[in-house]
């Protein structure tokens, strides 16, 4: 159980690292992940995708506020 849960914060970490790092597509940000774990589900990253860039954008317009 905690290697699934391992691997899906893996995912959640790289799919975060691509958004940082400037990548706003859904495929791009698909794309980043694969080529940096052996397995990736990819309907799980399009899940967090949208989560995280929500969150991003937000916390992003927070900053350019202050």
């Amino acid at each position: 159980m905690s290697q699934t849960k391992n691997w899906m914060m893996d995912m959640e970490e790289h799919v975060w690292d691509a958004l940082k790092g400037g990548w706003t597509s859904l495929k791009d940000v698909q794309s980043y992940v694969k080529e940096r774990m052996d397995t990736v589900d990819e309907s799980y990253v399009e899940q967090i995708f949208h989560e995280l860039d929500q969150e991003f954008q937000s916390s992003e317009g927070e900053d350019i506020a202050k």
